[in-house]
């Protein structure tokens, strides 16, 4: 019976220098020749995917951490966050002292400030922020009530367990703040996300929507917002990069992304 497998982007798929093992794209297609549904699970948005890799046929794509499903090329589901609440999340990130990034279907959305304060962020740890910042459409008109998906923000002078207990506190729980799936740092900086709506509930839905069985899941990811999707799949796969906690929870363990893990775990589980 052929499987669905779903690939998180960031140090799963693609490292964080924006490339892609040939190794991983060589599995994919191979996969995909052996009958074999392929899948992306990301936090990043549509538009925030890269384009090249947008040119494999994949067969669906789960992005804004299953805040916006596409099958092919249609979009199955879409939620987007109430912008009441989105200024009350705003004001406590800016009280932390955190720069943020509003994330939704039509991009990227930051005022000069926070523009700014990203670049610096990113420079100060040696990335390279035209490759990171080309693909992102910023704008000073972040008070327009633009459909947004998702939220970024980085160095905050609170851990992500104190800044979800203030926002519980605020909005009885209507977001969901996990620890950033990039950097080292992921106790000050992180995404937001609706609660209820997450990796996991999109690989639900597009399944329902192929008409799959549980069983014929797999889900491969390395960061702190996989586990969700880790824990849902029949078969949880962690790279050997990801953060220790999620290989714990992982049904196998394949090697580092700069080590052709994708390639390995393919073969391991005879995907080709």
């Amino acid at each position: 019976m052929g499987k669905i497998i779903f690939l998180d982007i960031d140090g799963t798929l693609v490292d964080f220098e924006s490339r892609m093992p040939k190794s991983a794209g060589k599995a994919l297609k191979e996969a995909k020749k052996n009958g074999h549904r392929i899948a992306i699970c990301t936090g990043r948005t549509y538009t925030g995917i890269y384009p090249w890799l947008l040119e494999f046929p994949f067969d669906g794509l789960v992005c804004s951490a299953g805040a916006y499903i596409k099958a092919a090329d249609k979009v199955i589901y879409h939620h987007t966050m109430d912008w009441d609440r989105i200024q009350v999340l705003i004001e406590l990130l800016s009280s932390h002292n955190a720069f943020y990034v509003l994330q939704g279907i039509d991009g990227g959305f930051a005022d000069k400030r926070n523009q700014r304060k990203l670049k610096e962020f990113l420079t100060r740890r040696g990335i390279d922020t035209k490759k990171i910042l080309k693909d992102m459409a910023f704008t000073d008109k972040t008070m327009e009530r633009v459909p947004i998906e998702s939220a970024i923000y980085f160095n905050a002078d609170a851990d992500i367990r104190q800044l979800q207990a203030r926002i519980d506190e605020k909005l009885d729980g209507y977001f969901q703040i996990t620890g950033a799936s990039f950097g080292e740092d992921n106790m000050h900086s992180g995404e937001v996300t609706c609660r209820g709506i997450n990796k996991a509930t999109g690989i639900m839905r597009l399944m329902e929507h192929f008409h799959m069985d549980h069983s014929t899941s797999v889900a491969i990811g390395d960061g702190s917002n996989d586990f969700e999707m880790i824990r849902y799949a029949h078969t949880g796969i962690a790279m050997g990069n990801s953060v220790e906690e999620l290989k714990k929870e992982a049904d196998y363990v394949t090697d580092r992304i700069e080590e052709d893990g994708i390639y390995k775990a393919f073969i391991h589980f005879g995907f080709i």
